[in-house]
């Protein structure tokens, strides 16, 4: 009987132990706890919680609900082990929006992790269902009253006294000891993903109170529909600056680029202010800023503003199927072009719609919305473009016994991926640009990246992108121009400034100012210091950018 309540205490710690684990490695990972105070009140606020229903519930009962934060604890495992930190907004959104084709790539790399976890689940309710008692771990409902006021008297009075000890003897200091201890106690889970639940909902919610003023909202451009004039931008997926040939990678990455050196102004420091399409892209195509942010839902996109203009507009994609932002941007095109929603997709599909598109008279718009180099990289490119190997399609049995080996293993296998797709973005480029050339019409194509990548590059040991601090892998973008002869023949004085203002900093936001400068739109609303076209752009010492919260951060450079 001795050994049998031994053994019954033994599984019960064991389940405690296991839904708490992911409080324990954010104590000790979790760079966004930014003191002792605050990683201090993040583990009592997980004790406290689970402490205090613990005693108020059957203990069955208890284990029966604590399985659903269990399954919310695995998100926020992958959140810390990927971005050694608390559950972000970006994650969370991206999680929850992701499409089925980008699943699906990720589940055939990773379907090995989702069966363990499933298998885990499974025994965690055998488990409870077999050893656990359906009865209250403290008899009597006056004894659990206060027990559960107790626990939460000692939680309240741990982080007073935290916050006491922490705060320096002035108003100030007493401020912010309050504000780190406040963090401590929203970043554990399940409260941090509530949290952010309701701070998406707020942020949906503000952008469709907004949606009456930006239907009223007016660029005030007049329109001139004649000219022949052609502008297509290509926004380029998950592109790193430093693994172009063109940008001076030592792999043969872009070779045809590389033989249009002459004719294309590729700049060198570009960056992005977020490091996820869905902030990125609207930053790129509306005169929002990350002080301002707000003007993405009151006015109006760049489609709009060519529009106005008297420009036929056409957004042709192979991505963001399902992403309410976007969508809102690409439903006022004139014409609209998206791919079938299928797994391994790549951006040879957008060559015929473009091209059909080209032959259209008159001015045009152009965004081709790639999916250039998006995680799984390997189904991005065909087999003929398998020039670095071995890639993601020769996954190698993991040495278990050897880490670091098998992390070399996976960085080489990475980095080859990527550079193929690299590559195969290149071949879509010159692909893009010859069409055009063939036209013999004043045009300009423009090349950007919405933002770029983590392989493994370091000893951070980041990968993918959206991580909680974006590392310079993800904000140094590439971005390139390349101009017709009869456009540089109308248009003489572009080029020369556009060589000019090849090393100065910029972010991803001066493409809205420089496509209208680029269409030669009169805008009275343009801002000359954030367009590529003129002399009067700034370079910016500091980049300012969003991070995974939607805070205003420094970006790295």
């Amino acid at each position: 009987m001795h050994q049998s309540s031994y053994k019954l205490h033994l599984i019960r710690a064991g389940l405690f132990l296991l839904i708490l684990f992911p409080t324990l490695l954010g104590t000790f990972m979790a760079v966004d706890l930014t003191s002792w105070s605050m990683r201090l009140v993040y583990l009592l606020s997980g004790l406290g919680f689970y402490a205090f229903f613990y005693v108020l519930l059957k203990q069955r009962a208890f284990f029966y609900v604590a399985a659903l934060f269990l399954l919310q604890g695995t998100f926020e495992v992958a959140h810390l082990l990927i971005n050694h930190a608390t559950m972000s907004l970006l994650f969370f959104w991206t999680i929850i929006t992701s499409e089925r084709s980008e699943f699906w790539e990720l589940f055939t790399m990773y379907w090995f992790v989702l069966l363990l976890l499933i298998a885990l689940w499974i025994v965690y309710l055998i488990l409870v269902k077999r050893y656990v008692p359906n009865e209250y771990r403290i008899a009597t409902p006056r004894h659990r009253a206060l027990a559960a006021t107790g626990i939460a008297a000692l939680f309240a009075l741990a982080i007073v006294l935290s916050a006491c000890h922490y705060a320096p003897k002035t108003q100030l200091g007493k401020r912010f000891a309050r504000t780190e201890c406040v963090e401590g106690v929203k970043k554990f889970t399940p409260i941090n993903n509530y949290l952010i639940i309701h701070r998406l909902y707020s942020v949906i919610d503000e952008i469709n109170s907004q949606r009456d003023a930006q239907e009223r909202f007016t660029f005030g451009i007049p329109s001139t529909p004649e000219g022949d004039d052609i502008v297509v931008l290509v926004i380029g997926e998950t592109s790193r600056y430093d693994h172009w040939q063109i940008n001076g990678y030592e792999r043969q990455t872009s070779p045809r680029l590389c033989a249009r050196e002459q004719q294309i102004v590729s700049f060198d420091s570009c960056y992005t202010i977020a490091n996820l399409t869905t902030i990125c892209v609207p930053f790129i195509l509306t005169p929002a800023t990350p002080e301002q942010p707000n003007r993405f839902a009151s006015e109006k996109s760049i489609v709009e503003a060519f529009q106005e203009a008297g420009y036929h507009t056409s957004w042709i994609a192979d991505q963001s199927f399902d992403n309410g932002f976007l969508l809102r941007i690409s439903n006022q095109c004139d014409y609209r072009f998206y791919t079938p929603n299928l797994p391994r997709l790549k951006d040879s599909l957008l060559i015929e719609p473009f091209q059909a598109k080209l032959q259209q008279p008159g001015k045009q718009l152009i965004v081709l919305h790639t999916l250039g180099c998006h995680f799984k990289y390997s189904v991005r490119y065909p087999k003929e473009f398998r020039i670095f190997s071995p890639d993601l399609t020769e996954i190698e049995k993991p040495n278990f016994f050897s880490p670091r080996s098998t992390l070399e293993q996976i960085k080489q296998q990475l980095v080859n991926s990527y550079d193929n797709a690299i590559a195969y973005t290149d071949y879509i480029l010159d692909t893009i640009i010859r069409s055009v050339e063939r036209l013999d019409r004043s045009a300009v194509v423009l090349y950007v990246g919405d933002h770029g990548e983590n392989l493994l590059d370091d000893q951070r040991n980041m990968i993918l992108h959206g991580t909680y601090q974006a590392s310079e892998y993800e904000t140094h973008v590439p971005l390139f121009m390349w101009m017709s002869d009869e456009y540089q023949e109308r248009y003489p004085n572009v080029k020369p400034a556009l060589q000019a203002n090849r090393n100065k900093a910029f972010t991803t936001m001066t493409i809205f100012h420089s496509l209208l400068d680029l269409g030669h739109i009169p805008y009275q609303g343009l801002d000359t210091t954030e367009s590529l076209v003129r002399p009067t752009l700034i370079s910016h010492p500091i980049i300012y950018g969003l991070d995974a919260n939607l805070n205003l951060t420094e970006m790295p450079k």
